[in-house]
């Protein structure tokens, strides 16, 4: 078994023996941290989407400038983490703070998008259907 183990790690080049190191001590408390990641993550390119949505139904051409300028935001402590420069505590943070802004904003714009009015409202029958 151990020369098993040896040739393992023998033949893999540093960087793969940390992933595997890395891997290895993966547990719960990181897991659950990535499931909040990835749901801060999908919750924040709904709210953008929805904040480029209202700016084509609204011909707002400054909404798509405002949702790269808000992603970019959102993005600065997951590159600073990246780099080493902040802990992974104040990523989350971060990622949470922005994420609860932009989608405060999407709520808000999606509320003032006037709904088209459905056809099948209004007492008349549909034009074009046979009676």
């Amino acid at each position: 078994m151990e020369t098993i183990k040896r040739s393992l790690f023998s033949s893999r080049p540093p960087a793969a023996r940390s992933a595997v190191k890395a891997a290895a001590a993966f547990d719960y408390a990181m897991m659950a941290m990535n499931v909040f990641e990835r749901l801060l993550a999908m919750f924040l390119h709904i709210g953008l989407t929805v904040l480029v949505f209202y700016g084509v139904c609204n011909a707002k051409k400054a909404c798509l400038p405002a949702a790269i300028l808000l992603h970019m935001l959102a993005n600065t402590f997951p590159a600073l983490y990246q780099r080493g420069v902040v802990p992974l505590w104040a990523v989350e943070v971060w990622g949470a703070f922005w994420t609860a802004v932009i989608v405060c904003i999407a709520v808000v714009l999606y509320r003032k998008m006037q709904a088209p009015p459905c056809p099948c409202a209004s007492d008349e029958p549909p034009s074009g259907l046979p009676e």
